[in-house]
């Protein structure tokens, strides 16, 4: 029984109608009271502990990157990590998410939904798994961007994203291999200069990009994966 008829019936029995005839409301409310609170948490009608969100390591648990890295190695920077972060020009945070994620971040309310890689305009970009194509041509947002989505698999459907490119290599809904070369570094959409933004979406949730990166694929430019955190760079 749920717990909205489960109250409509304790309210419907004649000792309980007695009771609030009696003016025992209150007695009534502060028994109900902690019961209406728990069932909101867990329903997301009232935030719960962030903790209870997606963690950034677990939301990646079967992620297959491939054998290619979006970018050359030691061809970048990291302009920007993934996370709550205090640049207004990004978006809330996404389900799953809370920011401020602790009490040293007061200012980072905003959220930065993938990582950013600052490199030379022009620079290829490659696909990390093989999949088919998905080309949106932008003024705004991320531009002209790239949604690579891989064959379908058992768990949440990922889709990686490429964006503010400069222009494609591929055409709208090509199937290309890992390491195949599908778009070029820009700066269309919002952005402040030549990088690639590479988001990585399980189920519709961006989740940490780094943690889907081959091993020491970072230590060329310098960070460390655990630098991947808006909040840390």
């Amino acid at each position: 029984m749920s717990l909205s008829a489960a109250a409509a019936h304790l309210l419907a029995a004649r000792s309980v109608r007695r009771l609030l005839g009696c003016g025992c409301l209150c007695l009534i409310a502060l028994i109900a009271m902690p019961v209406f609170v728990l069932f909101s948490v867990v329903n997301g009608l009232i935030p719960g502990d962030a903790s209870a969100g997606i963690s950034q390591v677990d939301a990646t648990a079967g992620v297959v990157v491939g054998g290619a890295e979006p970018l050359a190695p030691g061809h970048f920077t990291v302009s920007q990590g993934f996370g709550c972060t205090v640049l207004s020009a990004e978006p809330k945070p996404p389900r799953g998410y809370t920011c401020p994620p602790d009490a040293a971040h007061h200012g980072f309310v905003w959220f930065h939904t993938g990582i950013d890689l600052a490199a030379a305009a022009g620079l290829p970009v490659f696909a990390v798994a093989p999949g088919s194509i998905h080309v949106v041509e932008s003024t705004v947002g991320f531009g002209i961007h790239i949604l690579l989505t891989p064959p379908s698999q058992q768990g949440p459907q990922v889709t990686y994203l490429y964006g503010h490119l400069s222009e494609v290599a591929v055409l709208d809904g090509d199937v290309v291999r890992a390491g195949d070369p599908i778009g070029y570094v820009g700066t269309t959409g919002n952005s402040s200069g030549p990088h690639l933004h590479f988001e990585v979406d399980v189920g519709g949730v961006p989740v940490n990009p780094c943690a889907t990166f081959p091993s020491g694929y970072l230590v060329p430019a310098g960070v460390a994966a655990e630098g991947c955190l808006a909040w840390a760079i």
